[in-house]
């Protein structure tokens, strides 16, 4: 299984690498069978898009700028976790959505800024931080989803 998480971050590395500024990418595992969250707040990516949502699956997400790469990781208002796992994201540096003041737009997710010459980091603390949430390594089922497209 540490096969499959290391060609994860493999992946990974070399998707964000090829990331042009304001491209985004968001990897995100099949959101679970419907089951409503209540009083949860709108799904938001990248203060684009909004809509009403159900729990979802694990996901990491991507926007490159001129200096850097912002990335979030899918917080409790998304998805259920329990404490352990959001202290075990905060031990990895993850910001803690709920005191976290935001850069540029408001997040529900855990955030963290890269530079540019911290890609290999970057994608060790999302594999890291997926770990976390479950233990199954992101395959097949998972979208890979880039904006804009190539």
């Amino acid at each position: 299984m540490d096969e499959a998480w290391n060609e994860f971050r493999d992946r990974l590395r070399a998707e964000v690498a090829g990331l042009r500024e304001r491209d985004t990418l968001v990897v995100s595992e099949p959101d679970p069978e419907p089951v409503p969250v209540p009083e949860a707040p709108d799904r938001r990516w990248w203060q684009r898009r909004p809509r009403p949502r159900q729990e979802t699956g694990r996901y990491v997400q991507f926007i490159r700028w001129d200096d850097g790469i912002g990335a979030e990781c899918v917080s409790s208002a998304y998805r259920r976790m329990t404490e352990e796992q959001k202290q075990r994201l905060l031990a990895l540096g993850w910001s803690d959505p709920a005191t976290h003041p935001r850069r540029g737009g408001r997040s529900e997710n855990h955030e963290m800024w890269f530079g540019l010459d911290e890609i290999d980091r970057l994608a060790q603390l999302c594999a890291d931080a997926l770990r976390v949430l479950g233990d199954e390594p992101p395959d097949t089922r998972w979208t890979w989803r880039k904006d804009p497209p190539e």
